[in-house]
């Protein structure tokens, strides 16, 4: 996906539905920037809003932040391979429980239409 597209669906994002933490963060990196605090971008008495005021005011102190400035941390946790072996073994059964009650209902037909 181009690069400037990304951002700027991101930037969308983060505007329509902003995370407590990013707005830690910009009020942090505002700060650090020399922007005023007046110039919060969100109401002053939502949550967002205390958020991004808290985050400057840490950021006008120089103080260590609260939250990772370079974003959410995400890790990716491989399944174990139990997990794959139970979870092959429930959908195994299902599959052979369907076939026993589609054969069942098949052999009723049949029986039916003998009779």
């Amino acid at each position: 996906m181009d690069t400037q597209i990304e951002a700027d669906l991101r930037l969308k994002l983060h505007i329509d539905y902003p995370d407590l933490e990013d707005c830690y963060v910009d009020g942090y990196a505002c700060a650090l920037a020399g922007i005023d605090e007046f110039s919060n971008p969100y109401a002053n008495d939502s949550i967002e809003g205390e958020y991004w005021t808290e985050g400057w005011w840490a950021g006008f102190y120089s103080e260590k932040a609260l939250f990772n400035l370079e974003g959410p941390v995400i890790e990716k946790q491989q399944p174990k391979p139990e997990d794959h072996k139970v979870a092959h073994m429930i959908v195994r059964i299902l599959e052979i429980s369907g076939v026993i009650a589609v054969s069942a209902l098949v052999g009723y037909q049949i029986w039916d239409l003998v009779a």
